[in-house]
């Protein structure tokens, strides 16, 4: 890896607002000598690749335009005066090209990376690689497909202060989102629940759903009431809601106390859909000395996989044996995907 300085350079650093994960990087880029400035990117509905209904699809080409002239205008007015060195886009990049092109202007060494912390098959990025020098991806295969494309890839990375040892409570813990896209990952969690119920585990488990199940707010039947898949989404929470009281909540839970539950467990699950990459609470899990149980079979194409510490499963196959989970973990180098690392092997090409 060769070395690199970021010692009085700029940064325009590109990310969504996602567990205050853009203030980790910024700090650690500041660390590293550079002045940083962060700028709230989002995810415009017509990338997603699921399958929309008319008045969705609608909605996505009306909204588009608007979407991305906004974001580039107020990232423009913002940064009036200042001689940017680097782009860094993590997640997506959601401006305008036009951006980058008027940067390039005023600074012809400019430099571009980006960082795709999704597969492709969930969001269509691909037209973003055009815009950037240099292109990273958390999926193996999006890598291998888009290899002529000069994309790269780069598992995700881990904080140092999540290493800090905490008193072991849970033997299961599994925190995540129930958002409509993503239902179909809360069938196999359960089915572990119910195994670790029958073993005696102590589990820690909860969805977040998209909207308040436990009565019908305004927005919630108005959606119900426009779109048939939200009243079946409501319905499936309901009815899991009955069996499992403790599972579904009404809204997330603060970001303190999902890394405070996280610690103090021995094992973490981890539902991959339909992506190759392995996600952050996986890389974070083996960091930081806990067990994975996860259906991600790429996993095992990893440095850090270790089946001591790592169990796959699948929809037809989701039996565990649990006194695995209390053996004791095998150590495993994950510091070269610590963050400060991970940045600087960016920042190396």
């Amino acid at each position: 890896m060769e070395k690199c300085s970021l010692k009085n350079k700029t940064i325009l650093l590109l990310m969504p607002n996602f567990n205050e994960l853009q203030y980790a990087i910024s700090e650690q880029l500041q660390k590293m000598g550079a002045k940083v400035l962060w700028f709230q990117t989002q995810r415009s509905p017509s990338d997603f690749r699921f399958k929309k209904n008319l008045i969705e699809c609608l909605a996505c080409k009306i909204i588009k335009p608007f979407f991305y002239t906004r974001q580039t205008n107020h990232i423009l007015n913002n940064i009036r005066g200042e001689y940017i060195d680097y782009v860094l886009a993590i997640y997506n990049y959601s401006p305008q090209y036009r951006l980058i092109k008027r940067l390039k202007e005023k600074n012809p060494q400019l430099k571009t990376y980006i960082y795709f912390w999704d597969a492709f098959s969930t969001w269509d990025f691909r037209y973003q690689m055009a815009y950037f020098d240099y292109k990273f991806s958390f999926d193996r295969e999006d890598c291998k497909r888009y290899a002529d494309k000069g994309l790269r890839y780069l598992p995700l990375f881990w904080i140092d202060k999540d290493s800090i040892n905490k008193e072991l409570k849970y033997d299961l813990v599994h925190i995540g989102s129930a958002h409509p896209k993503y239902i179909d990952r809360i069938p196999l969690v359960l089915e572990l629940v119910k195994q670790a119920r029958k073993a005696g585990l102590i589990y820690f488990v909860r969805f977040a759903s998209w909207f308040p199940i436990r009565k019908y707010s305004i927005k919630t039947r108005l959606m119900c009431f426009f779109f048939k898949n939200y009243k079946e989404y409501v319905c499936t929470l309901r009815s899991i809601d009955n069996e499992y009281p403790e599972i579904i909540m009404d809204g997330k839970l603060p970001l303190e106390c999902v890394n405070e539950i996280e610690a103090q467990s021995r094992c973490v699950i981890d539902v991959n859909l339909d992506r190759s990459g392995v996600a952050l609470r996986v890389i974070k899990a083996l960091a930081t000395g806990k067990k994975v149980i996860t259906n991600n079979p790429h996993i095992v194409n990893e440095e850090f996989y270790r089946p001591e510490n790592v169990k796959v499963i699948n929809k037809n196959d989701i039996s565990v044996d649990y006194d695995w989970i209390k053996l004791p973990f095998v150590p495993v180098d994950v510091s070269y995907l610590r963050l400060d690392n991970w940045l600087k092997y960016i920042f190396s090409n």
